[in-house]
């Protein structure tokens, strides 16, 4: 039944780009609403206590529903629930755009967040579930991750532009796009089947706040540092919940987290290297960007523009990485993205005060978008590789709320040691000028080096349990045999699904 669906879908183009969109959406979210956060306290009087809540208020519900949005997309369609979620969250994406005060402003990102964490696990699991392993998903994978990774890059671009007119005009932004999704997925993307499985209550209830309270906590860190009352106690009350749900996991017979998902030894790599990896992405895109606004005095506009060549390299060169996926593998892959992220990111770690833009950050930032692009393709692949059809919502939802957490959590550590770092340089005294701009350089480049040593790890952490998965076998290893273009097997020898 499901090979005849496969080969009733549209060409592999329209679908891909669908779901990729989704991705894209979801993704440049957040930076676009950063950009406009000036404004936004500027028209709606937010202070500067209450300004955080503009991008809590989304990464919260985002966070903590993800793996709930997986699930549900297992048990009652994934389309069904992409296109709620895609829904949703452009409704609430207007309503962001319309909004006369503070509490309006939250509630209507609030709902933008659960409609995101519906909406994002679905569409990965769409093509994993409709694209046949091999050739044909490694490109509809190269898609998703070309939008994946340039998600933020035009967040900043296209939010920077329009927020010289106004904010709600990048809250206005998603609308189109969503409409988009809406019109076309039900003519390009096929409908999978329900499963007449219960959904794990306690589970979900447990997880979802759990993975919130975490959120929070670890949103909270990175204004306040470790050691304030308003971060580690949002940590300890994440505690309980997270406790609970991991027995209600080892007990449950149809758990939400299946804990047969981390058995494969190059699936349970992948998401620790995932882990590790948005870690420092997320970090060297939030230092990078505080570089050129405070210490070379770019507008918003042209903080932005900045990314645009990392933009345009990650959104074609995954159609290429997929290409080189089907014939070295994930491994070769994950370890070359790691490699060229460590050498990207080993420049901005000598910053100085007058760092040029074309010769000490360009070269630097367009190695760290390939290796992006190179690793984000096989760990997404290697993530969802081999897993069981009732599986494959919850398996996406999972890489999404590693992606969520792990990108949270290196802003957390590295900016509270950062600003260490630059607290320590300036003695505790107020500054400003170039000590001022002497001082934060020095908590950047501590930044940067700690990437480095995130890559590093993930590096270490790769190379023992990520296999070649989604490398084509060649003839040399299958003596006698006609090579078949499917992906090499799973190291635990089952058959994929």
């Amino acid at each position: 039944m499901r090979s005849r669906r496969r080969r009733d879908l549209p060409p592999l183009g329209a679908a891909a780009f669908v779901l990729s969109l989704v991705m894209l959406l979801v993704s440049m979210t957040l930076s676009s609403m950063n950009v406009a956060l000036p404004s936004v306290q500027e028209d709606l009087g937010l202070s500067e206590d209450s300004l955080q809540w503009v991008v809590t208020s989304y990464s919260l519900p985002f966070g903590g529903l993800l793996l709930l949005g997986g699930r549900a997309g297992d048990l009652l369609g994934r389309r069904r629930v992409l296109l709620a979620g895609v829904a949703l969250f452009t409704g609430a994406s207007l309503a962001t755009a319309l909004a006369t005060g503070p509490a309006f402003l939250f509630a209507a990102r609030a709902v933008q967040g659960v409609g995101a964490a519906l909406a994002a696990p679905s569409a990965l699991a769409l093509i994993t579930e409709q694209y046949a392993e091999g050739s044909p998903r490694n490109r509809a994978l190269g898609v998703y991750a070309g939008a994946a990774s340039a998600g933020a890059a035009v967040g900043l671009v296209l939010g920077g532009a329009l927020t010289v007119l106004s904010w709600r005009a990048t809250a206005l932004l998603n609308v189109p796009f969503g409409v988009l999704v809406c019109l076309l997925a039900p003519r390009l993307v096929a409908e999978t089947a329900r499963q007449g499985r219960r959904l794990d209550l306690t589970g979900a209830v447990t997880g979802t706040l759990g993975l919130s309270a975490l959120a929070f906590a670890l949103s909270q860190a990175s204004r306040y540092g470790w050691t304030d009352r308003q971060t580690w106690v949002p940590a300890v009350a994440a505690v309980v919940p997270l406790a609970g749900f991991g027995v209600r996991e080892v007990l449950a017979r149809e758990p939400l987290l299946p804990l047969r998902l981390f058995r494969d030894r190059s699936r349970a790599g992948a998401y620790a290297t995932t882990l590790l990896v948005v870690a420092y992405q997320g970090v060297s895109f939030l230092f990078l960007a505080q570089y050129v606004q405070r210490v070379l005095g770019y507008s918003p506009l042209e903080a932005g523009l900045i990314y645009l060549p990392a933009t345009l390299a990650n959104t074609f060169l995954p159609v290429v990485w997929a290409r080189l996926m089907t014939r070295f593998g994930g491994r070769a892959l994950v370890v070359a993205g790691v490699t060229c992220s460590a050498i990207g990111l080993a420049g901005p770690a000598q910053l100085d005060t007058d760092t040029q833009y074309l010769t000490g950050l360009l070269p630097f930032m367009v190695f760290t978008a390939a290796g992006a692009g190179l690793t984000f393709l096989p760990l997404t692949l290697v993530a969802v590789h081999g897993v069981e059809s009732r599986d494959v919502g919850i398996s996406s939802g999972v890489l999404n709320a590693l992606q969520s957490v792990g990108g949270a959590l290196g802003i957390a550590a590295v900016v509270s040691l950062a600003a260490a770092v630059t607290t320590g340089e300036l003695g505790g005294a107020p500054a400003a000028g170039a000590e001022l701009a002497a001082a934060l350089v020095a908590g950047y480049r501590t930044a940067f080096w700690i990437c480095c040593g995130l890559a590093v790890w993930a590096l270490l952490v790769a190379l023992p349990t990520i296999g070649p998965v989604g490398r084509r076998p060649r003839e040399a290893d299958v003596p006698g045999a006609v090579v078949d273009p499917a992906l090499v097997p799973p190291p635990s020898g089952r058959q994929p699904s």
